[in-house]
C-alpha cells in the first residue's frame, strides 16, 4: 500500500522526478574477509555508462583489479565472481545493484511505510526515520530510511532481508544518498555486508559500490548535455 505520510510522500515525488538521472561511472569493491575481519581477497572494477548509438545504455569497464594486481589498459579481464562461481556484484551489468528502491513510483503498492519517531542530523539536514517493509518476488525485506523533514529527500536508507543479485547471505544494505551537479537527487554510495556459508564454511564478505559522473537521459532518449 502507498504511505500516506507527506514527507514518505514526497520522497517518492522525487524519485520520479529524477529517474532519468544515470550514473556514468559505477565503482564496484568485492572483498572476501579471513577470520580476523581484515581482506583476504578482493575485486574492483569501475565501469563506464554511456547512451549507445540505439539509445540504449552502454557499459564498458575501464579500469579492474583482483587482489591489488591491476590490470593493463588493452587486456581484457572479465570480473570473475569471487562470492560464488558465476557472476558476482563486480560482474553484474552496473546499474543492477541500483535497482530496487523503496521510493520508486512504481512499486508503491508493495510498500508499508511509517514513522518510528526517531530523529537524527546527517550534514546539518534534520531527518527522521520510517520504518518501511516491501514485498519482492523473492521475499520481503524491511529496513529504516532516513528523509530530510522539510523535503523528503532520502538521506540514507538501511535494509535487511530480500537478496542482491549474486550474493547469498546478506546482513544489510546501506544506501546514501545527495546531490549530484545538474541539480538531482540520486543514490552515491552503497554498502553490503554478509556471510557465504556452505556446509561447514562460512565466509564473511562486504561490498563498496560507488556511483559518480551522473547525466540525464534526455526526450527521445538521448543524452543530455551539460547535465554531467
Amino acid at each position: 500500500m502507498t504511505s500516506a505520510d507527506p514527507t514518505w510522500r514526497m520522497a517518492v515525488a522525487l524519485a520520479r522526478a529524477n529517474r532519468d538521472w544515470v550514473p556514468g561511472l559505477v565503482g564496484v569493491r568485492v572483498e572476501l574477509l579471513d577470520s580476523s575481519g581484515r581482506p583476504e581477497h578482493s575485486q574492483e572494477v569501475w565501469t563506464r555508462v554511456e547512451m549507445g548509438p540505439e539509445g540504449d545504455l552502454v557499459a564498458s569497464q575501464v579500469w579492474f583489479a583482483e587482489d591489488g594486481a591491476v590490470a593493463s589498459s588493452d587486456e581484457e579481464r572479465p570480473a570473475r565472481g569471487l562470492l560464488r562461481d558465476g557472476q558476482s556484484p563486480a560482474g553484474l551489468p552496473p546499474l543492477e545493484l541500483l535497482r530496487g528502491s523503496p521510493f520508486d513510483p512504481e512499486v508503491q503498492k508493495d510498500v508499508s511505510a511509517s514513522r518510528t519517531g526517531e530523529r537524527r542530523d546527517f550534514d546539518g539536514r534534520q531527518c527522521i526515520a520510517f520504518a518501511f517493509s516491501q514485498r519482492k518476488a523473492d521475499g520481503l525485506s524491511r529496513g529504516i530510511a532516513w528523509l530530510d523533514e522539510a523535503t523528503g529527500a532520502p538521506v540514507e536508507v538501511q535494509v535487511t532481508g530480500g537478496r542482491v543479485p549474486g550474493v547469498v547471505g546478506v546482513r544489510a544494505v546501506t544506501v546514501r544518498y545527495g546531490p549530484v551537479e545538474g541539480g538531482a537527487w540520486c543514490a552515491k554510495e552503497m554498502s553490503i555486508e554478509g556471510v557465504l556459508g556452505f556446509m561447514w564454511m562460512r565466509r564473511s564478505f562486504r561490498i563498496a559500490v560507488v556511483y559518480a559522473d551522473y547525466w540525464r537521459i534526455g526526450r527521445g532518449g538521448s543524452h543530455e548535455e551539460g547535465a554531467q
